[in-house]
């Protein structure tokens, strides 16, 4: 199963995408020429609100300065606050990948996705 997410449709928090990003993995690799890198074994990567969980993770800086991420794992996993609202967006899929020059997220593979909100319960889809 296969889905695409665009921030206007999870309506994720504002501020994140102006929040430094951290990230920390058992091995790291960037080729600062190519723009391109590799974190390898117990990727954590965090901005703002959002948490991303996987085995590996590969990303390049396109031209316009704009980042193309693609994580692995079995699975992967993200978290990230809604805007405005006490909810949560959760995923758990084989592969996310994040094209920030169109600001999409894609999950693939094998994929759950969670709607934490708040009192109102869990809206989940597999």
């Amino acid at each position: 199963m296969g889905g695409a997410f665009s921030p206007p449709a999870l309506v994720a928090e504002v501020g994140d995408r102006e929040k430094p990003i951290n990230f920390s993995a058992d091995r790291g690799d960037l080729n600062y020429e190519t723009k391109v890198g590799k974190l390898d074994g117990s990727v954590v990567l965090t901005q703002g609100t959002i948490t991303v969980r996987a085995d590996r993770l590969t990303f390049r800086q396109n031209p316009d300065n704009s980042m193309q991420v693609t994580a692995f794992g079995n699975p992967v996993s993200f978290r990230q606050k809604r805007d405005g609202v006490d909810e949560w967006g959760e995923g758990y899929p084989e592969e996310i990948v994040y094209d920030g020059k169109v600001e999409t997220v894609t999950l693939t593979g094998r994929a759950r996705v969670r709607r934490l909100a708040g009192t109102r319960g869990v809206d989940e889809i597999d």
